[in-house]
């Protein structure tokens, strides 16, 4: 699930989860949380917290890696730690220090993307056995990098100086976009057929950007939410967007014959 999103709080409670993931059968929600625990809910049972993985000691993302065989996870002090499932439970088969606090964590084939601190986006390459080498860094922004997502083409990074910027596989940098107010969340849309790069980015201003990449800038299609977004997911397509916004509300857009996103009009229940 390639989706960033800003810290949401759940209910009655103090604890705010930093990231959510889904399993490949949308069985179980990964939670990763403030308190440095990764909880992981049945969404079968009641949305029931069936597991607690333990060992971080500041606030934590965590995302499914190979269709839910290993869980990768990362906190705001540097410490990285995969995660290995072995019966019903995982068990920690991976922990490193990371030089650096970690804002933020995205993956695609066999490498790790880490927005850090100081404007530093950094790699981490491994095998088949999963042996990690970390490979040369990225100055990005100003100041930390607090959102990467990724395709397999492209990583997106949204920076505390309310910077946004698409990096290529050369790691060729462009600036995509600076905003008035908090970037809480972007996602980039998964590579598709049509050779479209597409992403988008939700502000705490109510303000929701979708961009699509031309020869030499950018598209862009601004909505006005009128609450902050939350949180933003595109589906395996890459032209059907859904929006956290406000209080957990919910819209979907979708590319329309004009080159711009529609929204999807949901259908009420009587």
């Amino acid at each position: 699930m390639n989706t960033t999103s800003t810290d949401r709080a759940v209910e009655n409670t103090q604890i705010v989860v930093n990231s959510l993931d889904l399993d490949l059968t949308e069985k179980y929600l990964l939670e990763g949380c403030s308190d440095g625990i990764i909880r992981i809910r049945n969404l079968n049972d009641n949305k029931n917290v069936i597991s607690e993985l333990i060992a971080h000691s500041s606030p934590v993302k965590a995302f499914y890696v190979n269709h839910g065989e290993y869980i990768v996870s990362a906190d705001f002090n540097g410490k990285f730690i995969l995660w290995k499932l072995q019966g019903n439970s995982y068990s920690k088969k991976i922990e490193r220090d990371i030089n650096s606090k970690i804002y933020d964590i995205s993956y695609r084939e066999r490498q790790l993307i880490l927005g850090c601190e100081g404007g530093i986006v950094k790699f981490l390459k491994f095998d088949e056995n999963f042996n990690f080498k970390e490979e040369e860094s990225l100055n990005v922004h100003n100041y930390g990098v607090g959102l990467v997502s990724c395709n397999s083409s492209f990583i997106l990074t949204g920076g505390l100086d309310y910077k946004m910027f698409l990096i290529d596989i050369n790691n060729k940098i462009e600036h995509v976009y600076s905003h008035k107010d908090r970037i809480n969340c972007i996602s980039m849309a998964p590579s598709n057929s049509f050779g479209k790069t597409i992403f988008a980015a939700g502000f705490n201003d109510g303000t929701l950007m979708i961009f699509e990449r031309k020869e030499n800038s950018f598209k862009k299609q601004e909505i006005d939410l009128e609450m902050p977004c939350l949180g933003l997911s595109w589906s395996k397509s890459g032209f059907v967007l859904s929006v956290v916004y406000g209080n957990e509300n919910l819209k979907s857009f979708i590319l329309g014959e004009d080159g711009e996103y529609e929204e999807i009009e949901m259908e009420s229940v009587e």
